[in-house]
């Protein structure tokens, strides 16, 4: 048990400081979607539709989680996902999300340090799952 929980409390409840994630994706009426989905869960969240954007929330939001389109307008995701991970002492978990759902850019990610990866279409109740359970994995590790 994390040192933020109080005994009793499950990982299935609304996290008691808010976790922050920021979406990265170029598809807005998606990334709404999501936005909305996670703020009802209790999280707090940002959305970004390119690169340039990210980096700057990035810095300024320091979050929890970050869900990362691999193709933006302005570049790839897998390039923001080594600038993340170049940091010895990040914490940030990544998961990656992609429409194309292709082998080679899984394991790219993975290598890279994604936490997972998952194929758009997303549901959005297996996305809550995937976030819940990242997250979880990320306050185990620290």
């Amino acid at each position: 048990m994390s040192s933020s929980q109080l005994p009793g409390a499950s990982s299935t409840e609304v996290p008691m400081l808010a976790k922050r994630v920021l979406i990265v994706e170029d598809e807005t009426v998606f990334a709404r979607a999501v936005q909305k989905r996670l703020q009802r869960e209790g999280y707090s969240s940002e959305v970004c539709g390119d690169l340039a954007a990210a980096r700057h929330h990035f810095r300024s939001l320091s979050p929890d989680l970050v869900l990362l389109d691999m193709r933006l307008p302005d570049g790839s995701g897998l390039e923001f996902l080594s600038e993340i991970k170049s940091d010895p002492g990040a914490t940030t978990v990544v998961l990656v999300m992609s429409a194309y759902g292709e082998v080679d850019d899984a394991v790219s990610a993975m290598k890279r340090g994604a936490t997972d990866y998952l194929k758009k279409p997303v549901d959005l109740e297996e996305l809550l799952i995937s976030v819940r359970k990242v997250l979880d994995r990320g306050e185990l590790e620290q």
